[in-house]
This record gives C-alpha cells, sequence and structure tokens, in this order.
C-alpha cells in the first residue's frame, strides 16, 4: 500500500540494518506498531524481542538468532518521501 505522504505525517519506517551500511529496504507504515509487527515477521522476532523493539525502538541482533542483519529500527519520520532517505 502506497502511502500519501503528504497526509501521513509523521509516518514509522522499519529499516533492518548491517553496521556501516546504510539500509536497502525502508518500509514506511503509518504507526510505530505497525513497523515492529513488519519486522516481527521479516526476522521472526519472538515476542520478548518484540517488547524490546518497542521500547527502545532499536534492537540488536546476533548471528546466532539466524539473522542476516546487526541490528534493526522502527523510526519515526516526517519526510517527504522515505523510500528517497
Amino acid at each position: 500500500m502506497k502511502i500519501d505522504y503528504r497526509n501521513e505525517k509523521p509516518h514509522h519506517i522499519a529499516m533492518p540494518c548491517i553496521s556501516n551500511s546504510p539500509s536497502d529496504r525502508r518500509q514506511p507504515h503509518r504507526t510505530a506498531e505497525a513497523a515492529v509487527g513488519d519486522l516481527a515477521v521479516l526476522l521472526y522476532l519472538s515476542e520478548q524481542r518484540q517488547r524490546l523493539l518497542r521500547r527502545n525502538w532499536h534492537l540488536d541482533l546476533t548471528k546466532e538468532e539466524g539473522c542476516e542483519v546487526d541490528y534493526c529500527e522502527a523510526v519515526e519520520c516526517d519526510c517527504d518521501d522515505p523510500e528517497k532517505v
């Protein structure tokens, strides 16, 4: 679903990230909870890990968890087009 960014500010962006590298996946959502849900499905996060992400909006991940990324974030943004950030 494409968000009309002019009418949806602020929005929240779900980003799985590798350290020292910009995320190539920035998925915009209307709410922070939707961004966390997106990351939970993408990264198979347990309920406990989801609670930590909701509390800090940042979650360090480990290779032992089977993740190919180092951390994930759900950040608030008020830009016009997060796909260009």
